[in-house]
């Protein structure tokens, strides 16, 4: 919803942004219904520069509640591809 679309700012590319029920059975019982947040992380452009070579070695993490993975690090450059399909838990 709003509040992950909120992080995302600028210069970061994610597609294929989805929330996927696990347990319907348990919903129909009354108990809590799990959803997995999908994402695929793309890649992002002119990010700001972090060290003294004029690169960074950027990565993303993906936070949902307490829950929080993050992609591979890329290093030195400016314009990363992650290509990442980041698959986590709502708590």
């Amino acid at each position: 919803g709003d509040a992950f679309y909120s992080v995302i700012e600028g210069c970061l590319r994610v597609q294929n942004l989805a929330a996927i029920k696990l347990d319907t059975e348990a919903e129909e019982k009354g108990n809590w219904t799990k959803y997995i947040l999908i994402a695929n992380i793309v890649g992002a452009m002119d990010i700001a520069v972090a060290d003294a070579r004029g690169t960074s070695d950027p990565y993303v993490i993906v936070r949902v509640g307490t829950n929080e993975k993050q992609t591979a690090v890329r290093r030195e450059t400016l314009n990363p591809i992650w290509d990442q399909t980041i698959e986590l838990e709502a708590d």
